[in-house]
């Protein structure tokens, strides 16, 4: 049984990072780092004359739309500079266990992206509001938001009635 002054009170001594935006800046297979360094070069092979550099991660969400499928998709939100100026993007990537294609990575500024328009991430990452990416549900009228509880009942009941359906 280990007892209590066996226990290290000496942080240093503790295995891995406690400071979570510590381990965000250190980690080289974060999720977020990873996809924002797929969508970059993905631009950069699509737009040669307006190269994307010094990208900076902010969020991203994985998601699956069905349990039994294996694909999974990630929205990624990070900034990049491009002719001087500091530049919001959206990606959408998708790859069974770890992303490895880029579908989308398009330039959002505030005029043409919006963070509720996606029925699979919470907030925090901004969308083309022109859509062309899985999730997306359109323009929705002003003061209206996603639920995205529902959103998620909804999705499962109707993957359980698509299952009830297949075993008939």
């Amino acid at each position: 049984m280990l007892q209590p002054d066996a226990i290290s009170r000496d942080r240093s001594k503790l295995p891995g990072p406690l400071n979570w935006q510590e381990h965000k800046n250190t980690s080289q297979c974060h999720q977020t780092r990873v996809c924002t360094r797929l969508a970059m070069h993905y631009y950069n092979l699509e737009n040669p004359a307006n190269k994307a550099t010094k990208g900076v991660a902010k969020d991203s969400h994985m998601f699956i739309l069905r349990l039994a499928d294996k694909q999974c998709f990630w929205h990624v939100y990070f900034r990049a500079t491009v002719a001087g100026c500091s530049t919001p993007f959206f990606a959408e990537l998708r790859g069974e266990e770890k992303p490895n294609e880029v579908t989308m990575c398009k330039i959002v500024d505030k005029y043409n992206g919006s963070v509720d328009i996606c029925a699979h991430c919470w907030g925090g990452i901004r969308h083309p509001k022109d859509g062309g990416f899985v999730g997306y549900v359109g323009a929705l009228p002003e003061g209206l938001t996603i639920n995205h509880a529902n959103m998620l009942m909804l999705e499962v009941r109707k993957e359980e009635r698509d299952l009830k359906d297949e075993n008939c």
